[in-house]
């Protein structure tokens, strides 16, 4: 019996030293993902996805010991499951007509293992943290989480303050030699180019990450009021304003105001014990945070694109009715071509579209995007949808695609609507068994929240983050599909499941 407990211990031991693992490195492999390390390889696998892969796969191997009758049933089926439903989307992602969209490039080995490191490695580690409640109990996430916020939120600041950092709208690194923090009062260039994102190479990626840990940071400071904590958030609210898209930004104020009326009806409503400390620093957050981003470079993005757009149609009224009367015309292939390419503000058409899927190969398509409502097609989301859509259409195997997806490596772009995305990409059966299992675990804290000693303010913001993650991808994306939101979405997950 000793000896039993002793191995117990000994592989909770290392279970725990390699998830604290990953969530060390986890900061560091984001940043290291822009550089040429992640060029180097050990069999085959970039050394950066390798790490992830060893220590979350070794830390599952020695979880499964403690998995009880029913779990393992579970698991066994969804790996059946899994495997059946992979044999039959690879197959079909063979079917795709490339001579509709070139871009793609159908292959087994890329498909796998995208699937494996994107969807299922998160899946991993949602299992290990959820069977190790013992292990990984609020006080554990609460420190992790402070890490990760300090780590990304303070590079985030200091990289703005020196002028070192990737600009939050374009890709390349570079010396910025100016910083939001003052520039922002006297620049005379565009003011999309003073939002950065520190050394993480995706703004959108590392807006979800901290829109998703900002309600664990407020309950964080609900736990412990103190000056330490209360500096944490604001950090984390400037960071985001910093960034400036519109799920960091826009999303920092909000969570606060959310989470301070949900705040006020457990106070109100169910009576809980008012907290005049909390309720302080709170309040002190929002001011902060509100004061900063109406003097940031955020705000005056905003500004300066409705202004814009009043300037455009006041203007060009003439170019305008000039450019859709011509529309209305019988025009050759030629004309249409050059017509909706030298007038991209007038149709609302980016130019990046026509290189992705050119006028010429799909006329009829073209003209009607040309011809409806030019709202439509200022939303990005929208017309990659419809250019998704269209190619499905032509590809010809409706029933098949509809069920087993596309493929990854059809090469589409990101549509920025994940669940909407993942369905072109994977399919209904794969969307279920790749996002599903998230959703699955969301309901389980959610059918908690109605038991009479769960529903309280506290646990409240504990399954908060994953529902603004698991709702702001619908509007926003970048969540499912990367690895590092999906790692945080699982713990995240696991956070509403501690302490039972």
């Amino acid at each position: 019996m000793n000896r039993s407990n002793s191995k117990h211990q000994d592989r909770s031991r290392i279970i725990k030293i390699l998830i604290t693992a990953v969530f060390i490195l986890f900061p560091i492999i984001d940043i290291l993902r822009s550089t040429d390390i992640k060029e180097i390889e050990i069999f085959n696998i970039s050394i950066i996805e390798f790490i992830n892969f060893i220590l979350i796969g070794i830390s599952f191997l020695l979880t499964i010991p403690k998995l009880n009758k029913k779990k393992m049933i579970l698991l066994l089926v969804y790996i059946f499951s899994f495997t059946i439903y992979l044999y039959f989307h690879i197959n079909n992602i063979y079917r795709f007509d490339t001579t509709i969209f070139p871009q793609a490039s159908p292959n087994y080995i890329v498909e796998i293992y995208y699937i494996l490191r994107i969807y299922i490695l998160p899946i991993l580690l949602l299992i290990t943290l959820f069977s190790n409640r013992d292990i990984f109990n609020k006080e554990y996430y609460l420190k992790v989480l402070k890490y990760i916020i300090i780590s990304i939120s303070g590079l985030i600041i200091i990289c703005n303050l020196i002028g070192f950092s990737y600009s939050s709208y374009d890709d390349e690194i570079s010396l910025l030699n100016r910083s939001s923090f003052y520039d922002v009062f006297n620049y005379k260039g565009k003011y999309k180019e003073l939002l950065t994102c520190g050394l993480f190479n995706s703004a959108n990626q590392i807006s979800i990450i901290l829109f998703m840990l900002l309600p664990l940071n407020i309950y964080n400071l609900y736990e412990c009021k103190s000056i330490k904590n209360l500096m944490l958030l604001i950090i984390q609210t400037i960071s985001m304003i910093i960034i400036g898209t519109k799920v960091a930004a826009m999303g920092a104020v909000l969570v606060i105001i959310v989470t301070l009326l949900a705040y006020f009806f457990f106070i109100i409503i169910k009576k809980e014990k008012r907290d005049k400390k909390y309720l302080t620093c709170h309040l002190i957050a929002l001011l902060i945070t509100t004061i900063f981003i109406f003097i940031s470079p955020f705000y005056q993005v905003m500004e300066s694109s409705i202004s814009h757009q009043d300037n455009f149609v006041n203007e060009k009224k003439e170019t305008i009715n000039y450019s859709y009367q011509k529309l209305e015309e019988n025009l050759s292939d030629e004309e249409f071509v050059e017509l909706l390419t030298k007038n991209n503000g007038v149709f609302k058409i980016s130019s990046m579209f026509y290189r992705i899927y050119p006028i010429e190969n799909d006329i009829d398509f073209w003209q009607k995007l040309a011809k409806r409502d030019n709202r439509l097609n200022n939303d990005y989301r929208i017309i990659k949808s419809d250019i998704i859509e269209r190619i499905k259409e032509r590809n010809n195997n409706q029933k098949l695609d509809d069920l087993l997806g596309i493929g990854y490596t059809s090469n589409f772009i990101d549509i920025e609507k994940d669940y909407v995305y993942q369905y072109y990409l994977f399919g209904i059966i794969g969307a279920i068994l790749l996002i599903g299992v998230y959703i699955y675990f969301y309901i389980k804290n959610i059918f908690k929240l109605f038991q009479g000693k769960y529903f309280k303010y506290e646990y409240c913001l504990r399954i908060l983050s994953s529902f603004i993650g698991l709702v702001g991808c619908y509007f926003s994306g970048h969540l499912f599909g990367w690895t590092s939101p999906m790692l945080v979405l699982a713990t995240t997950l696991c956070i509403g499941r501690v302490n039972e």
